[in-house]
């Protein structure tokens, strides 16, 4: 039975059980943890004759209402959780295959339930990055307990496997003895676990294709999987060089260190021409070309740390993958508005550097007089009317800034770190959104 109503303002959690209440309305959330790297929870009205409903709402769904309601102004009132219904007062939710009708009250409440929901996941989804250092690597719908980290061939793969499984750490003391045979996994094994609780292992890759391990055997390419390390409940593991390797750590010693070890080896260990070689030149086709291994990073973005770029190669670099980003947006969570009068001030700061091709464009793409940029940019930023909290206006007015970056031959450490700052807003929007990215699948059954 329902209660007639919830407790006001209340927050409760115990480890990554989050539960809030405000009069109609209760959440009970799962946040992201080392144990459960999830997020998705329960939904429950109260109503004064005891016709309250309670249902399951996915993380995808949780995260686009609560993510919305944190960025939109309170003049947004077409919400997308609680559509307004030709009765007056009354609003329809509907999510997951629910569909219910709210009056004002409940919709209130509602926006303060996912304020504080939001709150909660970005705290717990902020601290287990972290930890575990994932944010430039995404998940899979099929493979949802780790993270992409890069993409091989399946010949690839078995030399990897032929290399690790030839290096046991059994097998041999050189620095490259440092693996634990398996038949379908790379596994790097920790010699302090000996004297120590530290995870058996460093690393822990396993390849995957349409949802299933790959077989060695098998033909085209496969991703490679970051497996977090397996945490006993009420415990936690040690992440870092002397533990279990975080998935920038894994990365980078797969792209940078593994993958020259096992092309030499694969090089030195290929078994000469054949007969089968010796007739292909025969008959005038040209010898088999020799094996070499690639390895394709899976990074969504060039470096982890947005305040990297030093040079104008690599601001252009990063404006193109915030204009990407935001290009590519289609879940209708607005902007705050000073994200895109910011890059519009960079754009009116480096005009000087854009010929008369450039201005049009940027004429074009703002809806301005060519011949008159220079007046009518500070006029647009200033015009309270225009619907920068709509991605569509940060998409052009990047656009805008990195045509005029493409004509710069340098620029002063000064103005790189300038434009750098005004472009904060919309990197840490990027990172909101990889964040929810990466915990709105389904979890496991």
């Amino acid at each position: 039975m329902y209660p007639s109503q919830f407790r006001q303002h209340f927050v409760g959690q115990f480890e990554n059980q989050l539960a809030l209440e405000q009069v109609t309305t209760r959440l009970d959330v799962n946040l992201p943890c080392e144990r459960f790297a999830h997020f998705g929870g329960i939904l429950t009205f109260a109503r004064a004759d005891l016709s309250g409903i309670s249902f399951a709402i996915s993380a995808k769904t949780l995260l686009t209402w609560a993510q919305w309601r944190v960025w939109a102004t309170m003049k947004h009132t077409e919400r997308p959780y609680a559509q307004q219904s030709s009765v007056p007062g009354r609003y329809v939710l509907s999510a997951d295959g629910v569909r219910l009708t709210l009056n004002a009250e409940e919709v209130e409440d509602l926006d303060w339930i996912l304020c504080k929901a939001w709150e909660g996941f970005l705290q717990a989804a902020n601290e287990l990055e972290k930890y575990w250092r994932f944010l430039r690597f995404p998940r899979l719908t099929h493979d949802e307990q780790g993270f992409v980290v890069a993409r091989v061939s399946r010949d690839t793969w078995r030399a990897m496997l032929d290399f690790a499984n030839t290096h046991d750490f059994e097998k041999g003391d050189t620095s490259r003895h440092i693996f634990d045979r398996s038949a379908g996994l790379l596994k790097i094994y920790n010699p302090s676990s000996r004297q120590t609780t530290a995870s058996v292992h460093h690393l822990v890759l396993k390849a995957v294709s349409d949802g299933e391990s790959a077989l060695q055997w098998e033909q085209d390419s496969l991703l490679l999987i970051w497996q977090p390390p397996t945490v006993a409940p009420g415990d936690s593991s040690l992440v870092g060089p002397a533990g279990y390797w975080d998935v920038e750590h894994a990365h980078e010693w797969l792209v940078d260190t593994f993958a020259g070890w096992a092309n030499d080896w694969a090089k030195q260990t290929q078994a000469p021409e054949t007969r089968t070689g010796w007739l292909r030149r025969t008959r005038g086709h040209p010898p088999a070309e020799p094996f070499e291994l690639h390895i394709d990073s899976h990074a969504i973005l060039p470096r982890r740390d947005f305040h990297s770029p030093r040079t104008v190669s690599e601001l252009i670099e990063f404006c193109t993958h915030l204009q990407g980003h935001f290009y590519l947006d289609k879940s209708g969570v607005p902007v705050k508005r000073e994200t895109t009068t910011n890059v519009l001030q960079l754009v009116l700061r480096f005009l000087s550097l854009g010929g008369e091709g450039e201005r049009r464009y940027i004429a074009g793409k703002l809806t301005l007089r060519s011949d008159m940029l220079d007046g009518a940019i500070p006029g647009l930023i200033a015009d309270t009317s225009k619907r920068f909290d709509l991605v569509a206006w940060l998409d052009n007015a990047l656009r805008c800034l990195i045509q005029l970056l493409r004509n710069a031959e340098r620029l002063t450490q000064s103005d790189i770190d300038f434009a750098v700052d005004l472009l904060m807003p919309a990197a840490n929007r990027v990172r909101e959104d990889l964040l929810c990215q990466a915990f709105s699948l389904r979890a496991s059954s």
